[in-house]
């Protein structure tokens, strides 16, 4: 039951349900869904399979969006990669743009090994790490977006 990920739009509370979106590569994530339309509260909001967890077993959990079969012929945008495990990954976050905003940006298609190197690069970058940085500062890096701290 394809949402395209918009949020729920209903003008009334139907209820709520926690409900997994299954991306590309196979990640899972966790979100609280609408009973009535099925779409997401709130797009691009999710919860961590830990807290997703204490509400219901996440085998359970039912699937709103599943992205595995879409695109079969989409490749990484990084140059020279022909991968074609990809996230979709969104240049200006939501978290820093606002919606409204993030959404006239664009999003392409990285492979999760590019993504995740694009994104430490950022964390280095915005924390003043060198280009040089060691193996440790790399790895403190994807371990941070692996693992980010709960506010």
């Amino acid at each position: 039951m394809a949402t395209e990920n918009k949020s729920c739009v209903c003008d009334k509370n139907h209820g709520k349900f926690l409900g997994k979106l299954i991306f590309r590569n196979g990640a899972e994530n966790y979100l609280w869904a609408c009973k009535e339309c099925l779409r997401p509260l709130k797009s691009g909001v999710y919860i961590s399979k830990n807290a997703a967890n204490r509400y219901i077993h996440l085998a359970d959990a039912p699937i709103i969006d599943d992205h595995r079969e879409l695109n079969e012929d989409t490749l990484c945008s990084y140059k020279g990669c022909k991968s074609k495990n990809i996230e979709y990954h969104h240049w200006a976050p939501k978290e820093i743009f606002g919606k409204r905003e993030a959404d006239h940006w664009p999003v392409s298609p990285l492979c999760t090994k590019h993504h995740s190197l694009w994104h430490a690069a950022m964390y280095d970058g915005f924390y003043n790490i060198s280009e040089h940085s060691s193996k440790e500062d790399i790895t403190r890096a994807l371990s941070f977006l692996q693992n980010p701290p709960i506010p």
